[in-house]
């Protein structure tokens, strides 16, 4: 387990056991990482009568966990209560906004992480070796992988399926591509359930010189990713935020969910080039 400062830099490894050539520290105990407070909640954007009205939620995520220092190398500068202390104040210094990053690994390379705050970080001198007791709020209760998977788009179509058999958890997705002809309606719907769906209306953008609505050469960016959620079109580099262009009372973020997907969109003039999204956890 790494903690990493939300610059990218790099604060503490924590191992299971502790090596005699690394300077490591050692987890004593961890809790918080299983699925805790499922919920069913209503979606708001929920179609009347759906039968799909319900999803499932997740209340706020705390890992708690006891760090002692490396007993194969009590020479180390840092590896002592107060350096292994002022090296964790100074990763959350270094994130300027207090934002950290867990990231777990498996078999040495990193697999998933999950985003936080420490909320108490606490120095025990009692006992007969300190130990550092760390409580991690997590702004998002979701594990999410490291490396996004890219679908392979073919001759720029929308693909039929997303099969995704390894994630535990909904996840959103990002979505480029360009308008091959004038549109004035973007939909991106659920093919089992139509009323399920997602639409922009874009045939009053008066910002754009040359017509209304999305025109040739138009390029779209979509994300439904909690945490960046955004749609825009850029055209001559200049790129236009269309959020308040929604259609809020009939559109709900469309997401990613374990098993077989099935999305399409209402119109054969946009020319996909990229779909992405990082598989999504309850729980290690």
């Amino acid at each position: 387990m790494t903690l990493v400062s939300a610059g990218g830099q790099w604060v503490i490894d924590v191992f299971l056991v502790p090596s005699l050539f690394r300077g490591e520290y050692q987890l004593k105990s961890i809790s918080g990482l299983d699925a805790m407070g499922l919920d069913r909640r209503r979606n708001p954007r929920a179609p009347s009568g759906s039968s799909d009205a319900f999803i499932i939620g997740m209340q706020n995520r705390v890992i708690e966990f006891t760090i002692i220092l490396n007993p194969y190398l009590p020479d180390l500068p840092e590896n002592t209560a107060n350096g292994l202390r002022d090296r964790i104040y100074r990763g959350i210094y270094d994130s300027k906004d207090g934002l950290l990053r867990l990231e777990f690994s498996y078999q040495g390379a990193g697999v998933v992480d999950i985003q936080g705050t420490i909320d108490k970080l606490e120095m025990n001198y009692n006992d007969a070796q300190p130990t550092l007791n760390i409580s991690f709020n997590c702004i998002d209760p979701i594990f999410r992988g490291l490396y996004p998977e890219i679908l392979t788009i073919y001759g720029g179509q929308f693909p039929e399926s997303i099969q995704e058999n390894v994630s535990t958890a909904p996840t959103g997705f990002s979505l480029e591509g360009d308008f091959t002809d004038t549109v004035e309606t973007f939909e991106i719907f659920d093919v089992w359930n139509p009323d399920w769906k997602f639409r922009v209306d874009a045939g009053f953008l008066y910002d754009f010189v040359g017509g209304t609505g999305f025109q040739p050469g138009d390029h779209l960016k979509f994300s439904s990713n909690p945490s960046t959620r955004k749609i825009s079109v850029t055209r001559d580099a200049d790129e236009i935020n269309l959020i308040d262009k929604i259609d809020s009372s009939a559109s709900w973020w469309p997401l990613i969910f374990p098993g077989d997907n099935r999305y399409a969109l209402n119109t054969t003039d946009f020319f996909v080039t990229h779909i992405g999204y990082s598989r999504a956890f309850w729980g290690l």
